[in-house]
């Protein structure tokens, strides 16, 4: 999950939608905050401890100080599917994006106070998975039972 969560990072740090929020507004250091993205990200995939906070409330303070629009979570969401797509394929790469959507919706109605849905195109295939596969690497089928702790490097 590090390179999804570094290549949506940098993606985002030049990106003329997304960098005024966090650069700007949420000044984010990302040499601490993509350290945390991985944590979040493999607590989501392998139900590790999630030692990052409240989502909620980061973005509540967030939009606190900026208010978040429904162009910003497009991007963003956008960004995401695009990092995983480059190096990831399989039914955990499907779920990562759909949760993602499902988060970013969630997010949008209970935080920012609108609706949003997430581009189908992104994750058409959302599917309760049984496998990590790397584009890279040999295809792996493990169970929930002997699912890695961390994703493999």
């Amino acid at each position: 999950l590090e390179e999804p969560s570094r290549g949506a990072g940098q993606r985002a740090q030049p990106d003329e939608v997304l960098e005024p929020i966090f650069g700007e507004v949420a000044e984010v250091d990302w040499v601490e905050h993509i350290p945390r993205l991985i944590d979040y990200w493999c607590s989501i995939l392998f139900g590790s401890e999630n030692p990052t906070g409240s989502v909620t409330k980061a973005h509540r303070r967030l939009h606190d100080l900026a208010p978040i629009e429904r162009e910003h979570c497009d991007r963003w969401f956008a960004l995401w599917c695009s990092s995983v797509d480059q190096g990831w394929e399989g039914p955990n790469a499907e779920r990562i994006k759909h949760y993602a959507g499902a988060l970013m919706a969630g997010l949008a109605k209970r935080v920012f106070g609108f609706s949003w849905s997430p581009d189908p195109r992104c994750s058409p295939n959302h599917e309760s998975p049984t496998a990590w596969v790397h584009a890279d690497a040999p295809h792996r089928e493990t169970s929930r039972a002997t699912r890695p702790s961390a994703p493999p490097n």
